[in-house]
């Protein structure tokens, strides 16, 4: 069976605003989840003319959806629309929270149990 049918599609939905996320923790995130499958993160995938379709693309194309929860996130209009995309598709939505930090312990329990379920 070819490994690449297999892997998941990870939409990561997030914030900067609030500097508890920047791109460099997201990059070592992106290389974290890379074992699960294909990832996609905004600030570091998304190459397209069309910045905002492309994102919408990506909701609805993903197997899970992970929303990296800080201080601002809500405040963030674009996670909103992501969030409520994510919920129109019927996307599974793991939610976990970033104190200046990812807890990838923790992050990494999740997606075996969503995975297990799939």
């Amino acid at each position: 069976m070819n490994g690449l049918k297999n892997r998941m599609r990870i939409f990561v939905s997030y914030t900067l605003r609030d500097k508890q996320l920047d791109v460099n923790k997201l990059r070592r995130l992106s290389i974290f989840l890379s074992t699960y499958g294909y990832t996609f993160i905004d600030c570091i995938n998304n190459n397209s003319r069309k910045k905002q379709e492309r994102v919408i693309e990506e909701v609805k194309k993903c197997d899970c959806f992970l929303l990296l929860l800080t201080s601002k996130t809500f405040e963030s209009e674009w996670v909103q629309v992501e969030i409520q995309l994510a919920k129109q598709e019927n996307k599974k939505i793991l939610e976990t929270y970033v104190n200046h930090d990812i807890d990838y312990t923790a992050l990494l329990n999740m997606i075996k149990s969503f995975r297990s379920k799939k």
